[in-house]
């Protein structure tokens, strides 16, 4: 897959998913803890959007950050705040609900 446009904010599910299983990105759930219940995408980090701005200096610079909420909304406001602070960033186009409806993995908690 080729590495997505610097103009693009949001990625697919299915996209997403060769990005996340080569190790070129990592996932940050955005999501308040109750709703990780739904699960996780593979490999997430849990970063609440509130505590995201405090939280960006241990993102990895050399990866590809991918945000996701519920239905990519509030990670569409993270992306855009990671991508200001210097971070390659995007959003995951219909968070977890356009994950879970393409039927992709999920894991049950995140790490970190």
């Amino acid at each position: 897959m080729s590495f997505p446009a610097d103009e693009q904010i949001e990625l697919s599910p299915r996209e997403v998913l060769p990005l996340l299983e080569d190790g070129q990105a990592v996932a940050i759930d955005v999501r308040e803890v109750e709703e990780l219940a739904e699960g996780v995408l593979p490999g997430a980090l849990h970063i609440p959007l509130q505590a995201l701005p405090h939280q960006a200096g241990r993102l990895p610079a050399q990866r590809v950050i991918v945000c996701y909420c519920a239905t990519g909304v509030r990670s569409l406001f993270a992306a855009e705040a990671l991508r200001t602070a210097g971070l390659a960033a995007y959003s995951l186009a219909g968070g977890i609900e356009a994950w879970q409806r393409e039927r992709l993995p999920l894991e049950d908690r995140p790490r970190g």
